[in-house]
């Protein structure tokens, strides 16, 4: 039985120990796969794949937020629910476009059975989609 409390105190430090090596260096031990995660880094990497979503997607701040907490800030599932099409996958985490709503509350003339490539900027029919 002491052998086992002896092994169980092997392992064992004090969380100011913990804290004071997570504060001294963030970055990745030579050779290492693994590093500490500061608020910095986390927000940097949410920033990145925040901006990342909106020019992808040309959707607003809010919306690319709503999208990869619903996809759990995984890029990867973004990805793959696009193959459904960009409407479905909104759609699914819930999210709402207005500037469809807003078109036809003003009573725009523009075809409806157009789309806009969002890279060219040409108007393609939608059964040529």
């Amino acid at each position: 039985m002491a052998s086992d409390e002896e092994e169980a105190c092997d392992y064992f430090y004090a969380e100011e120990d913990a804290a004071a090596g997570l504060e001294e260096d963030s970055s990745p031990p030579a050779g290492a796969d693994y590093w500490a995660i500061t608020q910095e880094t986390v927000s940097a990497a949410q920033k990145q794949d925040l901006s990342t979503v909106m020019n992808l997607l040309n959707i607003k701040q809010y919306q690319a937020r709503a999208l990869l907490i619903h996809h759990r800030w995984r890029i990867d599932g973004i990805y793959d629910s696009l193959d459904k099409g960009r409407e479905c996958m909104l759609r699914n985490a819930g999210i709402v476009l207005q500037e469809n709503n807003s078109m036809a509350a003003a009573g725009s003339t523009a075809a409806w059975g157009t789309v806009t490539c969002k890279v060219c900027f040409e108007d393609f029919s939608m059964g040529a989609v």
